[in-house]
């Protein structure tokens, strides 16, 4: 019997504990601790692990051992849903979420200023170079950065946001129920200020909330620090020897060669669910199929979308289909995402669907020479290119202490020709900005030279897909992940696991 740590997400100060000695997911009791450490600043709670004895899941289906403390919630998604979304119920009292800061100048200050930061790990190297660089250019301006891993961003996020200590800017993607809750900045008056709302508005768009909480439109809520985008990335020699000569046209080209790579006694696609990673294949494949604009509606909370349609169950049952086929790793629920990266960089594998901030591992383990690039094929040859594609969102809490500043930083990160050097080469993204700023000189051996024309081509044509995991601040935590590792695991149906998404997403949007 191990020993297992799973706690959700706080909520007001309050550690909800999932005690796994339920003998099935549904039976698992979930207890509230209250348990306060210093994280941030004096007086932000932060979520102590607490051990609790456990077998209720084969060791396949246990999550997160590596990123431990937080996140997950049973299968039916049934507490907790204000954790993750933050302290303001539906419908409960909240702040003036259309407020804009008055007096905004696009000057940068003379004084001396402390940025706080709190960014995804992941990410967090090439946006510390940032912070170098623009001490560099403006020495009064320093940084005291911390940063955390997706997953423990995801569920305590909103809280930290919420903090009367919040950090100047954050790493969130989820910024509608914030902008509904009012603990995030309007940032209208900043994109007035330094011509934002002249930018391409195809992934600003993702960032918009309108007045009646939908994202798409609306005022301005987050920006981001590069914006990226999602593909298929394919071993050379190994693609040569399962006859792979040109990159597959169609969804039935692509599942071809994923049953050639198995016949010829190779790895498919190098995918792990420890992590939650599946929901990537699992939206790779939906997106290609009939009802984009309806799953385009689910992500931006549109009043009476749904998630119970026809395509996510047929996406849902390909990628159970898929594993059980042995496409992907073996033992896929106890794989996590850096053992996936550097399973496929190491050369053990013919495919991975991954994203553009992992183009300096690949390039690292042989570039363009080693490795290629494809769009995740649609249905037929001549289907419109769509691809999970998005900024990396960041938000300014509404206590932030240096909002005008940080906004400014933000705004030199995508016009600044050092800047937008640093993104493309570190974080492997488009740099956005103003579109009559070029991109800087591509390295022809970097990934970066094949996955940024084809960011920039997703979004000319409208096909870049914020991820599902963004939809709402707990959807992925509490159900799309450990739901898709029960689902891999056979211990779900399609049918199932489609409906428990929906039935989570109706409890926490209060629907």
């Amino acid at each position: 019997m191990d020993l297992h740590h799973l706690v959700l997400g706080a909520s007001c100060g309050k550690t909800a504990i999932w005690r796994p000695n339920a003998r099935s997911c549904d039976a698992m009791a979930v207890t509230l601790a209250y348990r306060k450490s210093k994280h941030w600043h004096e007086g932000a709670t932060r979520q102590t692990p607490v051990t609790v004895k456990g077998d209720a899941m084969p060791e396949s289906n246990r999550p997160l051992d590596r990123y431990r403390p937080l996140g997950l919630l049973v299968a039916t998604g049934v507490v907790s849903v204000l954790a993750l979304a933050g302290c303001a119920a539906p419908g409960s009292s909240a702040p003036d979420s259309t407020e804009t800061p008055s007096d905004v100048s696009a000057e940068l200050t003379s004084d001396d200023v402390v940025v706080s930061m709190l960014l995804e790990s992941g990410g967090a190297p090439a946006v510390k170079s940032l912070a170098a660089e623009f001490t560099k250019q403006h020495p009064n301006v320093t940084f005291d950065i911390k940063e955390d891993n997706f997953q423990n961003l995801t569920a305590n996020a909103a809280k930290i946001i919420a903090s009367p200590d919040a950090p100047d800017l954050v790493r969130y993607p989820n910024v509608a129920e914030q902008a509904k809750n009012g603990t995030i900045t309007n940032l209208d008056a900043y994109a007035a200020a330094f011509g934002w709302d002249d930018w391409p508005q195809s992934l600003l768009g993702q960032m918009r909330v309108n007045d009646d909480g939908t994202r798409g439109a609306g005022s301005l809520y987050g920006m981001g620090i590069g914006f990226n985008v999602t593909g298929v990335y394919y071993n050379k020699k190994l693609a040569e020897q399962i006859g792979m000569t040109t990159p597959p046209e169609t969804l039935d080209d692509f599942v071809a060669l994923l049953d050639d790579a198995v016949a010829a006694g190779l790895t498919p696609m190098s995918m792990g669910n420890k992590g939650w990673n599946a929901s990537f294949p699992l939206q790779g494949i939906q997106n290609q199929l009939p009802g984009v604009d309806d799953l385009r509606d689910w992500i931006y909370q549109v009043p009476d979308a749904t998630y119970e349609t026809d395509s996510a169950v047929e996406a849902a049952t390909m990628l159970q289909d898929w594993n059980n086929k042995g496409y992907f790793l073996p033992d896929v629920n106890a794989i996590d995402y850096p053992t996936m990266v550097s399973t496929f960089a190491e050369g053990k594998a013919v495919f991975i669907l991954d994203g553009d901030w992992n183009n300096a591992a690949y390039d690292g383990a042989g570039g363009t020479d080693t490795f290629g690039f494809f769009p995740f094929p649609p249905v037929t040859a001549d289907g419109s290119l769509v691809a999970m594609a998005s900024p990396s969102t960041y938000v300014l809490p509404k206590s932030a202490k240096n909002a005008a500043t940080t906004a400014y930083f933000l705004n030199w990160v995508a016009t600044d020709p050092e800047a937008r050097e640093i993104v493309v080469t570190q974080a492997g993204s488009n740099p956005g900005g103003p579109t009559d700023l070029e991109l800087p000189t591509i390295d022809p051996s970097s990934l970066a030279s094949l996955t940024l024309p084809f960011g920039t081509e997703v979004s000319d044509q409208g096909g870049a897909m914020d991820f599902i995991a963004n939809a709402t601040a707990g959807i992925w935590p509490t159900t799309i992940g450990p739901n898709s590792q029960l689902l891999l695991a056979n211990k779900m149906t399609p049918d199932e696991f489609v409906a428990s998404v929906q039935k989570q997403y109706e409890t926490e949007l209060g629907r």
